[in-house]
């Protein structure tokens, strides 16, 4: 058996802006803070990292008792920002090697994402994904993506105790990174903000320019 996760921002979908409207107008709701995240990098990012970058930046305490009523209006905001987006895009191929793997008897399907977990299904729900994925390690869980990979690990083996080979699927130098983390295999994509020649520099065992070509990786993942 594989376990095989998915990053979800620039690796399955992008969301032009969303994420970052939506975790704006939580952070005024909950916390009273008007603040733009321009200078927020999120690629490899998670969501408890931001709030730690959000609170040193704005010199202000962002009480970690606020932190789940945060994260429950951050997946509400989501959900709206989504439904609003123009030129909401899911990358080529990722739908029909998604499909392919859910139906693959020998794969368990999960997520290693910096989105806090709600914000990760909202994503997924609005290009009709979300059913495909019920585990993995999500950015509310912990700010660093290396403890995302154990948790997701961890997560997949009590679904799924014969797992054997591990695979992470993700666009940035953190998810080839936290793919090494749990000694799994990593694939990168350059759909997002890195190109071939940095994910392979970060140790991507695999990379492609996008997931068009969509047998190719399937057959990496059932071998």
């Amino acid at each position: 058996m594989q376990a095989v996760f998915f990053d979800i921002d620039g690796t399955i979908l992008e969301t032009h802006g969303a994420g970052r409207e939506a975790f704006s107008a939580a952070l005024r709701e909950v916390y009273g803070l008007a603040d733009d995240l321009s200078y927020v990098v999120w690629a490899g990012a998670t969501d408890l990292l931001v709030l730690d970058q959000v609170a040193q930046r704005n010199k202000t305490e962002l009480t970690e008792d606020k932190h789940p009523h945060f994260f429950e209006v951050l997946s509400h905001k989501t959900d709206h920002a989504m439904g609003h987006t123009t030129g909401l895009q899911v990358f080529p191929g990722v739908s029909e090697l998604i499909a392919a793997l859910h139906e693959h008897p020998m794969v368990s399907l999960g997520l290693i994402t910096g989105n806090a977990r709600g914000s990760a299904f909202q994503k997924l729900k609005h290009v009709g994904l979300d059913h495909y994925f019920d585990h993995g390690g999500f950015g509310d869980q912990h700010g660093d993506r290396n403890e995302l990979a154990r948790l997701a690990k961890v997560a997949a083996s009590e679904l799924t105790p014969a797992l054997k080979n591990h695979f992470v699927l993700g666009d940035t130098p953190a998810d080839i990174r936290c793919a090494h983390a749990i000694g799994a295999q990593a694939i990168g994509v350059a759909t997002g903000h890195f190109d071939a020649a940095a994910l392979t520099s970060a140790g991507a065992h695999h990379v492609f320019e996008d997931f068009s070509q969509w047998g190719d990786v399937l057959k990496i993942l059932s071998e």
